[in-house]
């Protein structure tokens, strides 16, 4: 089964899988650190790399992806564009073209054009043979989807009962490049939602009637991201999801200017204290980082 890079949440994995291709979502960490192009993002470069020659899928939501995707041209890169906006059939209509134009893509990669009833399938259990954390959602009546991290409940507390003592963060904005997890816990917080996975929510009865209507629409409406217009949608997705959080970090790199620019109205829509760590060119959790983590859980005990 044939390799199929993407990172973007608007790839649609179900879609990648039904063409009979393996779908392989950029992992949270590297274990080498990207090589530096000047002006360049270290996620999208260490994407670049992690790629090389296999079958990948970049998109218009962030220029640096784009520039990467210039970097990588050729016949086995595809740049799916995405829609700012998402109150008009206009744009709507756009996604379903590219997600269309997307199989074509996979079928030259040599994959198959699916079947309604492998479509279906693969929707309903939520992009199985994938190897992720998928697990169906009840949370939503008459709705199935990937409940991953963004999308269900807390992730595991890693150090059981001594865990419970940790104080709940969120992680907002983009994936670091290197795990996470044990930094936050060993200041003294763990993470309890990990915001940088937002996931699709497929309604069961579009799929029986038109699965590829209803993968569109799970994703089209359910997956939001900061490079929307207008960015409302970001906000009512993430105010559900932090009760009983409390703190926020936002990690996003250099050149990011949308998150950047969403740090205070995250703040003062989710009325929780944010820590926003802007790693610039760092591919690892700096001492300076570490500093200002502990002094944040530190302030937030007080």
């Amino acid at each position: 089964m044939k390799d199929v890079f993407f990172t973007s949440p608007f790839v649609p994995r179900e879609w990648i899988a039904a063409h009979g291709l393996y779908p392989r979502e950029f992992p949270a960490r590297c274990h080498s650190s990207p090589r530096a192009v000047m002006g360049g993002c270290p996620f999208a470069q260490a994407f670049l790399q992690t790629t090389g020659e296999n079958a990948a899928v970049f998109a218009t939501g962030c220029d640096q992806m784009r520039r990467a995707a210039d970097e990588a041209a050729g016949d086995h890169v595809f740049l799916l564009n995405i829609p700012a906006t998402w109150q008009s059939p206009a744009a709507r209509q756009l996604y379903r073209e590219e997600i269309e134009r997307l199989g074509r893509f996979l079928v030259r990669m040599g994959g198959r054009a699916p079947t309604r009833e492998e479509l279906a399938g693969q929707l309903l259990e939520c992009g199985t043979p994938v190897p992720l954390s998928c697990r169906r959602s009840s949370a939503i009546s008459g709705t199935t989807g990937c409940a991953q991290n963004g999308g269900g409940p807390p992730i595991r507390k890693r150090h059981g009962g001594a865990a419970l003592q940790n104080i709940p963060l969120a992680l907002v904005g983009e994936l670091p490049l290197f795990s996470f997890v044990d930094r936050i816990e060993n200041a003294g917080g763990y993470l309890a939602l990990d915001a940088t996975k937002r996931t699709p929510l497929f309604n069961k009865a579009q799929i029986e009637k038109d699965p590829f209507t209803a993968l569109v629409d799970g994703y089209f409406d359910n997956v939001v991201d900061v490079f929307q217009r207008p960015d409302s949608r970001l906000y009512d997705w993430l105010r559900p999801r932090v009760k009983g959080i409390r703190g926020i970090i936002l990690w996003h790199y250099a050149w990011c200017d949308l998150w950047r620019a969403s740090a205070e109205r995250i703040r003062e829509a989710l009325q929780l204290p944010l820590l926003h760590l802007d790693a610039g060119d760092a591919t690892s959790f700096t001492t300076g980082m570490q500093t200002r983590l502990e002094a944040f859980l530190e302030t937030l005990r007080a």
